[in-house]
């Protein structure tokens, strides 16, 4: 009876000691994973909001550069200054 006893216990310790070391890789994975999540959040709420400004500040340049050369083609075909 103790035999049957110790060695369902060593069975049980060894099957705790896998399911802790699943559970051990486990945790790992989510702690290599963790700082890419982080990283895609700060994109989300900072990088890519500033980086959507900037594209809209130099669209409305470019909008105006663009209006100006067609006044200036324009004023040229109007007084004749083709060249």
């Amino acid at each position: 009876m103790n035999s049957q006893i110790s060695r369902l216990s060593s069975k049980g310790l060894k099957e705790i000691e896998e399911e802790q070391k699943m559970w051990q890789e486990e945790l790992t994975k989510l702690r290599k994973i963790q700082p890419s999540a982080t990283a895609v959040q700060e994109l989300k709420n900072e990088g890519i909001p500033t980086l959507e400004a900037q594209v809209k500040e130099e669209t409305t340049k470019l909008e105006a550069a663009q209006e100006e050369v067609e006044e200036v083609n324009r004023h040229h075909k109007v007084h004749g200054c083709d060249s």
